[in-house]
């Protein structure tokens, strides 16, 4: 397990803390003051192992989504993306009861609440699940990191495991509240998770240089190419020039012929169901390959499980790839 975020600052943990409690003990049982000493260096000591334990977590993200300030489409694309997540705590904010989420909590306008008292609420209800839920990592989802996000941030210190993923975010609102968070995604990166993929499930690229009887073979069969990969949903490439794993998070499907490359070996595990990988393999063989999958591809089913496997697994490399260096 992932070690969790802390709280640096949490009164429960302080030497002003361990030194009062221990003193009240001593006060309500007057028979411990003669020992109070020892008790305060055994607390002390028990403390400071503490702080430099790694403490695993119990749930995997704590995420928190504005929900009042993103489109009401793509909240409910970014639902497929909710629904396979078993070990996460999700906290909305917004009027949509309906909307799946582990906590609600109504906006400061329709909560009623002043600014000041609002944000205090926020924060502690935030430091709370971080305290009681030992996440391994916090992801902001919006358009305005609130002053009880920015406070609750100063809490678990500048080098947690702390995303935000902008909404719509405004320029001055990147770079002031931005470097509040260890890590903050490119404004483009939530339309790459909700949005549907721009390509074609049915259309093939194929690498230049791939010997010209693949063409000839798949144009024979009345296989759809294109020169723009980016339009295309199936890519024919020699091995060696797989070197970037975004076409599979695309959810695109990536045919490799050629020597298994160390790229291709370490793929993570959820990626290799998109690689297909082939030694060797002949115009003929690889033209069938192609029709099949397309056929496959072309049923509606398959085509909106595509869709929730790339969302999911988009978010997820989106967050993995934030944190790799920690």
């Amino acid at each position: 397990m992932d070690e969790s975020l802390r709280l640096i600052d949490d009164p429960g943990s302080s030497y002003s803390f361990l030194f009062g409690d221990a003193f009240r003990q001593s006060i309500s049982k007057p028979w411990l003051l003669p020992v109070l000493p020892f008790t305060l260096v055994k607390r002390f000591s028990d403390h400071r192992k503490f702080m430099k334990k790694s403490v695993s977590n119990l749930v995997r993200h704590l995420i928190l989504i504005d929900s009042e300030v993103i489109d009401e489409d793509d909240l409910n694309e970014f639902q497929s993306v909710l629904t396979e997540l078993d070990r996460d705590v999700v906290v909305n904010i917004g009027s949509n009861k309906n909307y799946i989420s582990t906590i609600s909590l109504l906006s400061r306008i329709n909560s009623g609440l002043s600014s000041n008292e609002w944000n205090s609420y926020l924060e502690d209800m935030l430091t709370s699940l971080i305290r009681t839920q030992r996440p391994s990592s916090f992801i902001f989802i919006g358009k305005y990191p609130y002053a009880g996000i920015t406070g609750m941030l100063r809490r678990v210190g500048e080098s947690s495991r702390t995303l935000w993923i902008p909404v719509r975010a405004k320029e001055d609102s990147l770079l002031s509240r931005g470097d509040r968070f260890g890590f903050v995604s490119s404004t483009g990166t939530w339309s790459k998770i909700v949005k549907p993929p721009l390509y074609s499930q049915s259309m093939v690229h194929l690498h230049s240089n791939l010997d010209d009887g693949y063409r000839e073979k798949l144009l024979q069969n009345n296989v759809e190419l294109s020169q723009v990969e980016e339009k295309s949903g199936i890519l024919l490439m020699p091995s060696n020039n797989l070197t970037d794993n975004w076409p599979l998070l695309e959810g695109k499907i990536v045919i490799t012929i050629g020597e298994s490359t160390n790229f291709i070996k370490n793929l993570p595990e959820y990626l290799r169901s998109k690689n297909i990988h082939l030694n060797q393999s002949s115009p003929e063989e690889i033209s069938n390959i192609i029709q099949r999958i397309i056929n496959s591809q072309l049923e509606s089913d398959k085509v909106e499980t595509s869709l929730g496997w790339r969302r999911k697994i988009l978010f997820q490399s989106i967050v993995d790839s934030s944190f790799k260096d920690i």
